[in-house]
């Protein structure tokens, strides 16, 4: 229950059991991502993971309508063994060095009709854009090193797709980084919409910080 909304929507989750049940019947090898923990699951971000899930749903859908595969997709909230004992790491860092990483909200690879096409994915609820610009330039420095695109392979850029859950602050946010002249030579990387605009236009349509349109890829 939320004291405002009243009651939200339901989410669901596989459980531990059912993923054993999956590997007795796929095999051990059988990839399933479930919950690692359940302590505070949903309760801290809980409107923050449902855009995210919303976008994901967004890009499936458009993928399927327009022949496109989504060759990879993870969130923040997928795990990964970390290789320490009982240690998880979000399965959409972004390597930076040996022991710094940049959690992306999602990342995904699209496989288009020319090439592969990689994103990070940052989906901003609230009002704090201070707070957006700071991971904005987190995304800038990694751009500037490739970190992304050596992680999966790929020999060219990547690009940031900023979905913001309030059209008002899409409009701040691009404003902040068309003002700050360390993104001046980085405009293509940053694509942004809000999340109503996901919803209701083409996914393929996007706008750069300067407010021209641009294609997805």
């Amino acid at each position: 229950m939320h004291p405002q909304l009243g009651k939200l929507q339901s989410v669901h989750y596989i459980t531990a059991h059912s993923v054993e049940l999956l590997r007795e019947l796929y095999g051990e090898t059988y990839p399933v991502r479930f919950p690692k923990g359940k302590h505070g699951l949903f309760q801290q971000d809980y409107f923050h993971r449902v855009h995210t899930i919303e976008v994901h749903i967004a890009i499936m859908k458009w993928a399927e309508l327009n022949g496109i595969e989504v060759g990879y997709f993870c969130t923040y909230f997928d795990k990964l063994s970390s290789g320490k004992d009982k240690g998880y790491r979000a399965e959409s860092a972004i390597r930076l060095s040996d022991n710094e990483y940049l959690i992306a909200d999602a990342i995904c690879l699209l496989k288009t009709f020319a090439r592969e096409e990689l994103y990070a994915i940052e989906m901003y609820n609230g009002n704090d854009t201070h707070r957006v610009h700071g991971s904005l330039f987190q995304h800038l420095q990694a751009l500037k090193k490739g970190r992304p695109s050596r992680q999966f392979g790929l020999k060219y850029g990547s690009r940031v797709l900023c979905v913001f859950e309030f059209d008002v602050y899409k409009v701040q946010a691009m404003k902040r980084l068309m003002e700050d002249e360390r993104f001046a030579n980085a405009k293509k990387h940053f694509l942004f919409k809000s999340l109503e605009e996901l919803k209701t236009e083409d996914f393929f349509e996007w706008r750069l910080f300067d407010g021209k349109k641009t294609g997805l890829f």
